[in-house]
């Protein structure tokens, strides 16, 4: 699941990007939580690696438990960053559909 965690950032930063150029600061910093999990995911693996050598952890679950707590802090950046918009139906369609997202994406990357 490296590459396609590695995509999503490069997808998510291009839409970042995106938003900057049509003068969208606050768009832009909104899609920040959405790295969070996958960017979390790619650091679990030496993580896991390492303590696996060291303490005899599995890396299996050190990867999930990794992938879970990288969960909770994206969906907390979102309750944050809805904070951006102005009208109650923008914040909770941005919860919502980003956190069916996060939700999804992190239950693939622990089911794999």
């Amino acid at each position: 699941m490296v590459i396609e965690c590695i995509c999503i950032i490069l997808i998510i930063f291009l839409l970042i990007f995106a938003f900057l150029r049509s003068h969208r600061k606050k768009y832009a910093i909104s899609m920040i939580p959405l790295v969070i999990l996958p960017a979390m995911h790619l650091i679990a693996y030496p993580i896991s690696y390492y303590l696996s050598r060291t303490f005899g952890i599995m890396e299996g679950k050190t990867q999930n438990v990794i992938t879970i707590i990288a969960l909770i802090i994206s969906c907390i950046a979102l309750g944050i960053m809805s904070g951006f918009f102005n009208v109650k139906k923008n914040r909770i369609a941005y919860i919502t559909i980003c956190g069916i997202y996060t939700l999804v994406l992190a239950l693939i990357l622990i089911l794999k």
